[in-house]
């Protein structure tokens, strides 16, 4: 990942969510850490890891993910716009945060140049030819997600 972003070990900064830890290396985000949902629901506002794979240590699955850097100058206005979009895809987003979302830097796709040696096959996507732009709105922590049907009362 240094080798690919062009950068020294000293370029690396650290980053602490409440369950997740991780490393910013140049427009990467290397996450290390436990997740309460594996497997990615499919939809276009999730980011899109570029690997992930999760690894049995002693009794206890840690994941690593890497994904692309987002902007985190996301808002309310935002963060209502993707609640809305995910309520009527009949999505139920545990977690709604304008912590949890953010703006592409990037297109969404996965554009490693060096092979990784790792078999992603888990990482399915139906709407992968939908490639969201530079600064669409995606939900960085997928973790909360659940499908739901939802009912006018």
């Amino acid at each position: 990942l240094l080798k690919y972003e062009q950068k020294n070990i000293y370029d690396i900064k650290f980053i602490d969510g409440s369950v997740t830890k991780g490393l910013i290396i140049g427009d990467k985000v290397l996450k290390v850490g436990r997740r309460s949902t594996f497997k990615l629901q499919d939809d276009q506002r999730y980011l899109r890891p570029i690997l992930r794979k999760e690894y049995l240590i002693g009794n206890e699955k840690i994941c690593i993910e890497i994904t692309e850097r987002v902007n985190l100058n996301a808002n309310e206005n935002d963060l209502d716009y993707i609640c809305e979009e995910l309520k009527k895809k009949g999505k139920d987003w545990r977690d709604p945060s304008v912590d949890n979302i953010g703006k592409l830097i990037r297109p969404n796709i996965v554009n490693f140049k060096y092979p990784m040696n790792i078999d992603n096959g888990y990482i399915k996507n139906d709407e992968s030819n939908i490639i969201l732009k530079e600064n669409s709105l995606v939900i960085i922590d997928n973790d909360h997600m659940h499908d739901k049907v939802y009912t006018k009362k």
